[in-house]
């Protein structure tokens, strides 16, 4: 509720790690539902992928975009779940996997990282 509140308008669940959390994604989007069924403007999810983000692309896909699992708790850019890549460009090549070759999914590059602080002493 806090964070409908400061109206927030998307999280990114940061899958940089070895794994997709699919357990904790699961409580945060039924109670995104739950919340929007009684007329909240929840925030919705966006995915930022870093460490092996091919597999993570076809696994979010096959799992959650497919199937239509907590379709209105998606983030889209243009009309299409939105999905931040860091090492690679997702785009509609045959190279990528079934999320990205069917264009089911758009990407934006994450902005820049800050640079680190200026040395003292």
């Amino acid at each position: 509720m806090l964070l409908a509140d400061a109206g927030v308008d998307y999280l990114i669940f940061d899958t940089t790690n070895a794994q997709l959390y699919d357990e904790e994604l699961t409580v945060l989007l039924q109670i995104g539902e739950e919340l929007q069924a009684k007329g909240v403007k929840v925030p919705l999810f966006t995915f930022f992928l870093n460490y092996e983000p091919e597999w993570k692309a076809e696994a979010l896909y096959k799992n959650w975009y497919q199937p239509g699992k907590h379709d209105s708790m998606w983030f889209r850019w243009d009309g299409k779940p939105l999905v931040l890549p860091v090492r690679v460009t997702i785009s509609c090549s045959p190279n990528w996997p079934v999320m990205t070759n069917r264009c089911f999914s758009t990407s934006r590059p994450p902005p820049p990282s800050l640079p680190p602080p200026p040395r003292t002493g």
